[in-house]
């Protein structure tokens, strides 16, 4: 794999200029950042991620954890959030399984949005602790670097019964994982 050290060694200039043409400084002259830039091509230079993400302290990356990709919401809400994230320059990755559960602690990613109910709210608390910027949903959890979006279940099925009363329902039925409750309303 190429490195930064062979570009320097081909276009003969230090490791710095370098750097510096290929992130798109102005301390290299535009000449000096073309020859640089035909070079890495030539050699088939690919940055290295890992390496960005230690120097910079940002991966520009935020994570979404999930369960598993079952349910009819994560379309949506997915395309949503990377749209919004793309607007301010962010990449969106969904992350599922315990091995994923490593990339906030290791700072792979720059922030996660846990709806993975396997993450305890310990573990979520103490990465708080070590500055990780996490959203999370239906959990009460109480920290600053901790945001969260609460779902009233309540409210919402309150106001869907009150509409289909209003248009004239007489039967109304909730579909649940575990029975069909069956509710009559007189009117």
């Amino acid at each position: 794999m190429t490195s930064i050290k062979d570009i320097a060694k081909k276009a003969g200039v230090s490791i710095s200029t370098v750097s510096y043409a290929l992130n798109g400084s102005s301390k290299v002259t535009d000449e000096t950042r073309n020859r640089i830039l035909h070079v890495a091509d030539e050699l088939n230079y690919i940055p290295n991620a890992a390496a960005r993400t230690l120097k910079k302290k940002e991966s520009r990356i935020l994570g979404v954890f999930l369960t598993d990709f079952k349910g009819d919401v994560y379309g949506e809400l997915l395309d949503g959030m990377k749209e919004v994230c793309n607007s301010q320059g962010y990449d969106l990755i969904v992350c599922s399984g315990e091995q994923s559960h490593r990339m906030l602690p290791e700072r792979m990613i720059d922030g996660a949005v846990i709806l993975d109910h396997t993450f305890s709210s310990e573990e979520l608390l103490k990465h708080a602790r070590r500055d990780h910027k996490i959203v999370v949903l239906d959990r009460e959890l109480e920290h600053p670097n901790i945001n969260q979006v609460l779902l009233d279940n309540k409210a919402g099925a309150t106001l869907a019964t009150e509409y289909l009363v209003e248009q004239g329902h007489k039967k109304i039925y909730v579909v649940t994982c575990q029975r069909i409750l069956s509710t009559r309303f007189s009117g």
